[in-house]
């Protein structure tokens, strides 16, 4: 509940540093990533070609959002 409620915190102060549209990109891809690397290591599952495709379009995504920031 602690890491909850601390990701609430800073996901709200970054949408006051930034668009809106653009800090909830970033913090879903943030998330992603931790998932993916939680997956990798944790429950020791491959990093398929797919995930890997997933995760870059995810991060293809927040550039494009980024860069029309």
């Amino acid at each position: 509940m602690l890491c909850y409620a601390g990701s609430t915190v800073l996901l709200a102060r970054a949408m006051t540093l930034m668009p809106v549209a653009l800090a909830h990109a970033v913090w879903t891809g943030l998330v992603a990533l931790a998932l993916l690397a939680i997956d990798r290591w944790v429950f020791r599952l491959s990093l398929s070609g797919s995930r890997v495709a997933g995760f870059l379009c995810v991060l293809a995504g927040i550039s494009v959002l980024g860069a029309w920031a």
